[in-house]
């Protein structure tokens, strides 16, 4: 029973190192695809701790864009005086055909002469897009990344991958050694 259960227990290293794997491979692959580059200055630095004790890092970014972006990090002490950083931002295309629809909503709405339910009704619509846009920005600006972190995925899913060989290797070994 005692060996079965160390089989079972190599066997669910093994999967969990393929699993990892996997996610730090698709997080590679949607930055990759879907993120732009740029570059920015950490204009706040602030460590926080988890319930856990574990200690992390929120930045605030002010990007070439002019955007603020916020980034938690567990190993952005260096950020403290190292103020150039390059972040990872997914891209928007959803965002910018927002702004364009409201904009022409709102040029027709002048344009347009309109009893006063129907105007009401039409600001009412421009506002929930507006909550919407903002809404949307707000998840947007919780994927951005440092490019730091990109690269380490790549060192985390070899290792992964690396670990999974081995365990899967030794589980084929045992299994050859019970059947001998």
């Amino acid at each position: 029973m005692e060996r079965e259960a160390e089989m079972l227990l190599l066997l669910i290293l093994t999967a969990l190192c393929f699993i990892g794997m996997a996610y730090h491979l698709k997080r590679r692959k949607f930055y990759r695809e879907n993120a732009k580059e740029l570059h920015g200055e950490v204009v706040s630095w602030e460590k926080k701790r988890d319930i856990r004790g574990n200690v992390s890092y929120e930045l605030e970014v002010l990007a070439e864009d002019g955007e603020h972006y916020y980034i938690t990090f567990y190993h952005a002490a260096k950020y403290r005086r190292k103020t150039d950083v390059v972040i990872l931002v997914p891209e928007a295309e959803e965002l910018d055909t927002m702004q364009t629809i409201q904009e022409q909503l709102r040029e027709k709405m002048q344009e347009i002469e309109l009893d006063e339910k129907q105007r009401e009704e039409m600001l009412q619509m421009g506002e929930k897009w507006e909550e919407n846009r903002r809404s949307f920005q707000a998840a947007r600006s919780k994927l951005v990344i440092l490019s730091e972190q990109y690269r380490a995925d790549k060192r985390d899913a070899f290792l992964l991958g690396f670990f999974g060989c081995i365990f899967a290797a030794l589980t084929v070994l045992w299994c050859i050694a019970e059947w001998m």
